[in-house]
């Protein structure tokens, strides 16, 4: 995602695996800002105040693990 202005990122994954993780990182992969693993719900939130710029969202299964659970749903705001 590119953010054009400073601002609060939410990102929201649902319907995903309970041992999983949702990752955001600034401008490349070794810049991690939020990282969130392991929720028994198959549910994921991240809210983080961040800088204009490029960021990118991963969403991550175990090695061996079959895919998620299912299809799972992404969603990002920004104001």
């Amino acid at each position: 995602i590119n953010l054009t202005t400073a601002g609060t990122v939410t990102i929201d994954v649902t319907n995903f695996l309970s041992v999983g993780q949702v990752q955001l990182y600034y401008q490349t992969i070794a810049n991690l800002v939020e990282n969130i693993a392991d929720q028994p719900s198959g549910d994921y939130h991240i809210s983080t105040p961040a800088n204009a710029g490029r960021y990118y969202i991963r969403v991550v299964a175990p090695d061996g693990h079959p895919s998620g659970n299912g299809n799972y749903s992404l969603e990002v705001n920004y104001p």
